[in-house]
């Protein structure tokens, strides 16, 4: 358990760490970074005394604790999980070759409501015990963090081939799906 705990922080770690990098390239590029960087806008922000408002909006996205880019990294995560979870709901339809998803819809309304909330808390409880709990996630960061550079390429590219390794599991489980209609 505790190594699905790590690998589960370790994905945290490197999707808080890309989606970071990605906000980062996208502010070179966004149009309202740009006018942030005028001249009046700055004498603006210079009256109400934030010396970089920049800074100041990099900090509160970039935030471990309690900033945006955490919330949607955790959100990511959770999607994560729903695809996995996903995955394993087609392989098993092809093992038992029964559309478990068609006896479940043939409980009308009830069975949509229950199959949603089943496909939706179960990573969400997931999440919140691997990663959210107790904040873990922070004592994982501050680990990840003080690896070395060799270690943290190693990791990354470990992370990179688990989250490509999942979506194509899942499109080949959708691919058992088609064998057996």
């Amino acid at each position: 358990m505790n190594n699905l705990v790590w690998v589960i922080n370790l994905l945290h770690f490197y999707f808080y760490h890309w989606y970071v990098k990605a906000m980062r390239f996208i502010d070179d590029v966004n149009p309202v970074v740009w006018i942030t960087r005028t001249r009046a806008v700055k004498r603006f922000h210079a009256k109400k005394r934030i010396d970089n408002f920049e800074k100041l909006v990099n900090k509160a996205f970039d935030d471990e604790k309690v900033g945006y880019s955490s919330f949607w990294v955790t959100m990511h995560l959770i999607g994560l999980l729903v695809v996995v979870e996903i995955a394993v709901i087609n392989v098993l339809i092809f093992i038992t070759k029964k559309d478990l998803l068609y006896w479940i819809f043939d409980y009308g309304f009830k069975g949509k409501i229950i199959f949603t909330l089943e496909i939706s808390i179960l990573p969400v409880i997931c999440t919140y015990c691997c990663v959210l709990k107790n904040s873990k996630y922070l004592t994982y960061f501050k680990d990840f963090k003080s690896m070395n550079r060799k270690n943290t390429f190693k990791y990354g590219t470990v992370s990179l081939t688990i989250v490509l390794l999942i979506l194509f599991l899942t499109y080949l489980s959708f691919d058992l799906l088609f064998v057996i209609r």
